[in-house]
């Protein structure tokens, strides 16, 4: 078979000197890998599979392939892949027993690689995502390089084909495309043991239940929705849906103060606002928050309570984050006002931010229908193009392991029918919206108001209309548009309740 196969073409170093630094090679995935190998060997257990999928064939660089080999190999021998494995391993464990390795073999040149990456080691965040991105990375980036150097023999060969015999060619080209085909079906498996995905699904009930916390997601708040939904869960994608002049923006702003205020989070919640700029989101909050309207607050209408309220309110948005430059405080939730938010940019940031902070609480998006699509063709059709962004933000919601709430319009034809109570089949543009998401929520208003009245308070229905985990219905909210603050006409408060249990454990 040997023979068969096209040979590999000898790799370049990682520290090689004719590569430019400016080619993002300080950021490279297989020296952020190595650099999280070498200095976490406590956390590589979580991550076993998919590291043993991993090949140092996969590495474009020389050097850091020869380093994965070595490190892999330290790994083993501590048990750091073993069925007892345990996060007391040595951290520092790993270091000098590569640069021995180095010594023995009298290689300068590896050891001064090893140093650079765990010089570079303070810089590292790592998350679950983000470890599982660079894996990817390298397996994806190995099978494209190996593709290229198919590619370059063929063209070589045919450049000079009395030299060769074509049925030789072909064989050798099957041979290694085959091989390059199964080290990315490798990529894609993801399978696991049924008996154990149920055991964890029995542990995490077992933890609750002697924590006495019955609901699993973040909660919003609200309690007859946290009943219905257990709380918004990781890797699922809601959609709130309403037509215009509703209330969904206010709704998502107030879901959002009362799990990022809750203290049930330490990692940020993102807010992408395609409509409003960062002032507007600002103003409806301090509004929401002061319990006053958006004029008294732009007039300085204030009481010195409905200042002192909003200060604490925005200071219980807050947490206390060490590193090693000290103590910063951080906000829980980030607000980014980009217009021009296509699928590939928001996953740009998203990477970006989850890095710096470990990771994502919750993902909301206003709305859809403003979203652009990437350089994909879809000839002008709309539902193609929406199906394509919802079926992104289903797969950030997994990749980040955080739910993603978006919302989205309704179409028109509703206000023509004499039932306007909104379906499914209202979502506007794309019927894969329905498809993809895992809860869908329509917010309207009761049939006896009429467009044009304001009052106070206003009724407000918010329907669950789909709910992969659990039963669908209508709850009823009151609305007080001034203050863009929405709460449960029902009596039960005890989603209240829940929120304040959070808060206390926080403390």
């Amino acid at each position: 078979m040997e023979g068969l196969r096209i040979p590999c073409l000898a790799r370049p170093n990682y520290l090689n000197p004719n590569l430019a630094r400016s080619n993002g090679q300080e950021s490279d995935p297989e020296a952020l890998l190595l650099v999280w190998l070498i200095n976490r060997p406590s956390e590589v257990k979580a991550f076993d599979q998919a590291l043993h999928h991993l090949s140092s064939d996969d590495f474009r660089y020389g050097d850091t392939a020869i380093i994965f080999d070595i490190t892999m190999g330290i790994l083993d021998s501590m048990g750091a892949f073993s069925a007892d494995a345990t996060s007391a391993l040595p951290n520092n464990a790993v270091y000098p027993q590569l640069l021995e390795r180095c010594a023995q073999g009298n290689n300068t040149s590896m050891a001064n690689v090893i140093n650079m990456l765990v010089a570079a080691a303070n810089q590292s965040v790592t998350s679950p995502a983000v470890i599982t991105s660079w894996i990817d990375m390298i397996l994806q980036r190995g099978c494209w390089d190996r593709m290229q150097e198919i590619a370059r023999y063929l063209l070589n060969v045919s450049a000079c084909p009395l030299n060769f015999k074509f049925t030789d060619v072909v064989a050798k080209a099957v041979v290694s495309l085959n091989e390059t085909a199964q080290r990315c079906v490798l990529q894609c498996d993801s399978s696991q043991n049924l008996v154990d995905i149920c055991m964890r699904c029995l542990q995490d009930i077992e933890e609750r239940a002697i924590n006495n916390e019955p609901q699993r997601g973040l909660l919003t708040g609200f309690n007859e929705l946290d009943q219905k939904l257990n709380g918004l869960h990781a890797g699922k994608l809601y959609i709130l849906a309403a037509r215009p002049a509703v209330g969904k923006t206010a709704f998502a702003l107030n879901v959002i103060e009362n799990i990022a205020s809750s203290h049930a989070i330490t990692k940020p919640i993102l807010f992408f606002s395609l409509e409003m700029s960062n002032e507007e989101i600002g103003f409806r909050t301090l509004s929401t928050m002061m319990r006053a309207s958006t004029g008294d607050i732009e007039y300085c209408r204030l009481s010195s309570e409905q200042k002192q309220q909003g200060y604490e309110r925005l200071h219980n948005l807050e947490y206390s984050s060490f590193n090693k430059d000290g103590s910063r405080n951080i906000c829980r939730v980030l607000v980014d006002d980009n217009g021009g938010l296509s699928p590939n940019l928001l996953a740009t940031k998203v990477r970006h931010i989850a890095d710096e902070y470990g990771g994502v609480a919750l993902i909301v998006i206003d709305y859809l229908q403003l979203m652009i699509n990437d350089s994909m063709n879809f000839g002008g059709n709309r539902n193609l193009e929406l199906a394509n962004i919802s079926r992104q933000l289903k797969l950030m919601a997994k990749e980040y392991s955080c739910p993603v709430l978006a919302q989205s319009q309704l179409n028109r034809q509703i206000e023509n029918r004499d039932n306007q109570a909104p379906m499914l089949s209202d979502l506007r543009d794309s019927g894969a919206i329905e498809q993809d998401a895992d809860a869908v929520m329509f917010l309207s208003k009761p049939k006896e108001h009429k467009d044009g009245e304001q009052e106070e308070i206003e009724g407000r229905l918010l329907n669950l209309a789909k709910n992969r985990s659990g039963p669908v219905g209508t709850i009823n909210l009151n609305f007080r548009g001034a203050w863009t603050l929405f709460t449960e006409s029902s009596a039960d408060r005890k989603g209240a309740y829940l929120l304040s249990k959070y808060a206390s454990k926080a403390k």
